[in-house]
């Protein structure tokens, strides 16, 4: 049953996660279409409008390739590179001249942490996919990408606690105690990073980090895209939230007793 659990819950990662990535390539093209600043937020926006159209572009046809036994491994290789890429060229600089800047923290940690997990499932898909990649890159990715996603949390955990009485602003008015649920969503992000850095107890930690980003996109970000549809800024952060959630459960398929750069268990790893 165990087992059973494992593998659903890897499946609707993978699921979420690239429902996300094409969420976010629509709302290039809408963005690219309308010239509208306000139709995408961080972690996209804002990018030139011929630019638009090539990311929305090469994240559909990255969403394509993971559907592809072929092509998955260099798809989600791809995939990672460019959310690592944007995450350094656009808000590397960024952070630099402000390091105390929390708005651009935010969408930095974002991005690494999607890259994370695209990296992770490309080490776990290089075994299935008949364009595969050296032995040792695959093992280092799926290494690798738990680092890269598990470092984020910690940036999103401190920012509970930094920024507690404006995050407590984003919880829905009819739930009582808007600071208790601010904290210990800080102390969740902390732990979570712990389990994952330190590959224990990973998968309860990560099955229960996505259930709780699925719970935002649900309590937090739909009722706000519902009050303003035409806000892009809305629709981007309710698929972050979706993203993060399938990432946490693409995660929860590392094996929390594997050393560095030995094969991490693969069961229900794929499709």
């Amino acid at each position: 049953m165990i087992l059973e659990a494992m593998t659903w819950f890897a499946k609707v990662g993978r699921i979420f996660f690239f429902l996300a990535i094409l969420s976010f390539a629509v709302q290039h093209f809408v963005y690219a279409i309308s010239q509208s600043p306000k139709s995408m937020g961080y972690p996209w926006g804002p990018v030139p409008y011929w630019l638009a159209y090539v990311v929305g572009l090469m994240l559909i046809l990255i969403a394509a390739a993971r559907m592809s036994s072929k092509y998955a491994t260099a798809g989600t290789l791809l995939l990672a590179i460019l959310l690592f890429g944007r995450a350094i060229v656009t808000f590397g600089p960024m952070l630099v001249s402000n390091v105390r800047n929390g708005a651009v923290w935010t969408p930095l940690s974002e991005l690494i942490a999607m890259s994370g997990a695209s990296l992770f499932l490309s080490g776990m898909a290089s075994g299935s996919s008949t364009m595969r990649i050296p032995d040792r890159v695959g093992r280092w990715s799926r290494v690798v990408g738990p680092m890269l996603f598990g470092g984020p949390l910690i940036v999103f955990g401190i920012e509970h606690f930094v920024y507690a009485r404006y995050v407590a602003t984003l919880v829905p008015a009819w739930i009582p105690g808007h600071l208790f649920w601010t904290y210990l969503a800080g102390v969740a992000f902390i732990v979570a990073a712990v389990a994952i850095l330190l590959r224990r107890v990973t998968w309860p930690a990560t099955i229960l980090l996505g259930l709780m980003f699925c719970s935002w996109v649900f309590l937090v970000h739909a009722p706000r895209i519902f009050a303003s549809p035409r806000n892009g800024y809305e629709w981007t952060s309710g698929f972050v939230a979706l993203a993060m959630s399938g990432a946490s459960w693409i995660i929860s398929s590392m094996d929390s007793t594997s050393q560095p750069f030995e094969p991490a268990a693969t069961s229900g790893a794929h499709a």
